[in-house]
């Protein structure tokens, strides 16, 4: 058990092993014990060439690049090296050689640093040679181990990440830090791939260090991370004692990320370890307090696989406050862990170190709310987080358009907060009426999936007019009755989305649009939109498709196109096809339930057009089994790779 709390511990004890064994296999009348230490030039020597070959991105080397002194003793470390010949044809055959394992060569590497370089004031060129964090990843377990090995060395080790970060803006979590001073400036941020791998290496470099070790609250440690933390494990392992971050007198910020429940559960375990400090919470400014432990008890101890939040712990000249910075609720019972410890109750006297009044949803950034099908509920948490000031995403995925509008009436100023509503949300007249109140107030509107199935022409019209949004980047509207004035009021918003990913127009069965109609709906295209996915599915159309097919020119990287129960006449055919020279990205493209007849033979010279057709549809096309046969045959042979479905 003791070897196995750091690395470090683990590979010193597996090498010491090793050289033993090899001792006492190749000289058995050896009685003492072999120790380490009586190695440690041979090992240094042993490792130069090891870092050497680690900053060349090799785990290979010449077996003549090691001293004299290691070649003399080949017996002893046998166990650590293995040899073999150059595969590539040769005049003079050379013998390589390789580690055991590549992190045998990155302890070996490290404790060639740590034996040698760092007495010298160095770290054996990697100060020089390793400047960036991709760089870094390379030696990503050297780091560690010297750590493990050395405070001085360790004190290097930090002094170069740091440079290492500061040199790289994009490494930068400062603006992360809460300025509770200025709290309408607070830019909070999404953390990035490189940001977690940066911290991670941080981390994996502290986890290393021995108890004995006293780092965490010198400038070194502070100014390798700039004072925030990603931790994505629990404070005991990484601060011997609690009462240094007490009473530190500098500034650290705990950010908790990670999987489903990880983040929480590494929470809960630093919380615990943090427990002497009473770390008070409140969910709004006027509910109760209640205890921090309290709460993540009560949120772990709900059965739901699917719910988290991020957090974090910001602590300052000895006071600590606790932050949700977002919220994903998926199920009933997380949802009111939140609701019931939001309850008001008269206002108390706030709490030893820390301004307890303070609401720990002030920093909330995000919220995702999944299937919550209870209205009271909804409305309740709508009124929890309806002053957080720092909203930018709010994502329901809510089948009713009733509880989308039971949370959103609560959102009384949402500012810049972009708002997605997808999954399957079905709206009535009363609740389309009411939606398209509330969808103005918001200036960011990301995604729109509605389903009109019982909503009125009027009242759809309503709110089509509502959706006036150029930040789309998805709009789906589903069973929908098109009135002329819906039709124009999107024909003159569409063109306008230049952020438009993914277009879905759906009309209901008695959905009857007139030529006119889709010249005002398709005819307004003069600029390229990014647009991958499109279906039309509207209904009878009386007159021509032409200002459909003539906007494909403007989606050049179209890969899904769905046009399904249209009337087409020979005309819109004959354009559909010549419009698939625009279009050539096309991945999928269906053509269901549309009275083609024989017709359908003439897409296939067309076909040629589409190299990454991996998907074509054309079943119901009321074509027969001769024109089937020959359009699936034809096909094959142009696109073997190609799925027909007739």
């Amino acid at each position: 058990m003791e070897l196995i709390k750091t690395k470090t511990k683990l590979y010193k004890a597996m090498i010491r092993h090793i050289l033993q064994y090899s001792h006492k296999k190749y000289s058995p009348t050896q009685v003492s014990k072999v120790k380490e230490e009586t190695y440690e030039e041979i090992l240094a020597e042993i490792g130069k060439v090891a870092l050497e070959a680690l900053l060349k991105g090799n785990q290979v080397f010449e077996y003549g690049q090691l001293s004299d002194k290691v070649r003399g003793e080949e017996i002893l470390i046998v166990g650590l090296l293995q040899l073999s010949q150059y595969e590539e044809p040769s005049l003079e055959p050379m013998e390589v050689v390789s580690f055991i394992h590549k992190s045998i060569q990155e302890y070996l590497a490290a404790w060639y640093i740590t034996y040698r370089c760092v007495p010298e004031g160095n770290l054996g060129g990697i100060e020089e040679r390793i400047l960036t964090l991709e760089d870094c990843m390379a030696l990503e377990n050297v780091f560690p181990f010297v750590c493990g090995l050395s405070k001085d060395g360790a004190v290097k080790v930090f002094k170069h990440l740091t440079t290492v970060r500061t040199s790289d803006a994009s490494l930068d979590l400062s603006k992360m830090i809460p300025d509770e001073e200025n709290e309408s400036d607070v830019p909070l941020f999404d953390v990035t791939d490189r940001q977690s791998w940066f911290h991670e290496l941080v981390l994996s470099c502290f986890q290393e260090l021995s108890p004995e070790i006293e780092l965490w609250n010198s400038e070194h440690c502070f100014d390798c991370t700039g004072g925030i933390v990603l931790l994505n494990r629990p404070l005991s392992e990484l601060l011997p004692k609690p009462e240094e971050l007490h009473q530190a007198a500098r500034c650290w910020t705990f950010v908790f990320e990670g999987d489903f429940r990880k983040n929480t559960v590494v929470l809960f375990e630093s919380e615990k370890f943090l427990d002497f400090l009473h770390i008070p919470l409140r969910i709004t400014e006027s509910s109760r307090e209640i205890k921090l432990g309290e709460f993540l008890a009560n949120f772990l101890n709900v059965q739901c696989d699917r719910c988290k939040f991020s957090s974090m712990l910001c602590c300052r000249g000895g006071r600590i406050q606790f932050y949700i910075t977002g919220l994903d609720l998926r199920c009933y019972d997380h949802t009111r862990v939140f609701t019931e410890a939001a309850a008001t109750v008269p206002a108390v006297s706030p709490s030893v170190n820390l301004c307890s009044n303070q609401s720990c949803l002030k920093l909330l950034t995000s919220v995702i709310l999944n299937y919550i099908m209870d209205s009271d509920l909804i409305k309740d948490l709508g009124g929890i987080i309806r002053d957080c000031k720092h909203l930018k995403d709010i994502c329901l995925i809510l089948s009713s358009g009733d509880y989308v509008c039971d949370f959103l009436e609560q959102i009384s100023n949402p500012g810049p907060c972009y708002l997605r509503i997808h999954g399957i949300c079905m709206l009535t007249s009363a609740g389309a009426l009411k939606l398209a109140g509330f969808l103005p107030v918001f200036s960011n509107i990301a995604r729109l999936n509605l389903e009109l199935t019982e909503c009125s022409a009027e009242a759809a019209t309503t709110l089509v007019l509502s959706i006036t949004h150029k930040t789309l980047k998805v709009l789906e509207l589903r069973e929908i009755s098109l009135t002329p004035v819906a039709a124009a009021a999107l024909g003159r918003v569409l063109p306008e989305m230049l952020c438009l990913n993914k277009l879905e127009l759906v009309g209901s069965p008695r959905s009857i649009l007139k030529a006119e109609e889709m010249m005002t709906l398709f005819g307004g295209f003069n600029k390229t939109l990014p647009l991958q996915v499109l279906t039309v599915s509207i209904g009878s159309v009386r007159g021509s498709l032409a200002p459909l097919i003539k906007s494909f020119c403007f989606f050049p990287k179209l890969r899904r196109l769905k046009l399904d129960k249209l009337q087409m006449n020979e005309r819109d055919w004959c354009g559909l096809l010549e419009s698939f020279t625009f279009i050539p990205n096309l991945w999928l493209l269906n053509l269901r339930d549309i009275p083609l007849g024989h017709a359908v033979t003439s897409i296939v010279p067309h076909i040629t057009n589409l190299p990454k057709l991996h998907s074509l549809y054309l079943d119901r096309t009321e074509c027969s089994e001769e024109d089937k046969s020959y359009v699936q045959e034809a096909v094959k042979q142009v696109l073997p790779r190609c799925n027909v479905c007739l």
